[in-house]
């Protein structure tokens, strides 16, 4: 039933009428309005970053409070950038399927010795 409900939050139907100095006309056929989902407005919780060896960083987090999906989470990207050599680096991203659960967890796969900056970002 959720599903159902989630639907029609996102969903309206219309029916248009035209008015002129003849008359009005009668109503069109139904036009139902789908809008998108929002994104999500809060951020994932209890971000967690750990060396699992010299080579992997596994993080691990749970998805944000379901007040604050806006419809569906479709899953997130993991950044992940060196800092170490003081230059302005971007961040590298990898895509992480959602799956409706407590939690999730990536690795991220690392040079040895250098470290990391590590960002989420959500996508709807």
């Amino acid at each position: 039933m959720s599903e159902i409900s989630s639907f029609y939050e996102h969903c309206s139907s219309r029916r248009v009428v035209a008015q002129n100095d003849i008359g009005m006309s009668g109503p069109s056929d139904t036009v139902t309005i789908e809008t998108a989902e929002e994104s999500p407005s809060g951020p994932p919780v209890d971000i967690r970053v750990a060396p699992v060896d010299q080579h992997t960083l596994r993080v691990s987090w749970k998805p944000p409070l379901t007040e604050h999906w806006n419809g569906d989470i479709l899953g997130y990207y993991v950044g992940y950038k060196k800092t170490s050599d003081g230059e302005e680096k971007p961040y590298y991203f990898e895509t992480v399927e959602f799956i409706k659960e407590e939690g999730h967890e990536h690795q991220l796969q690392v040079w040895k010795r250098t470290r990391f900056g590590v960002v989420m970002r959500l996508h709807g």
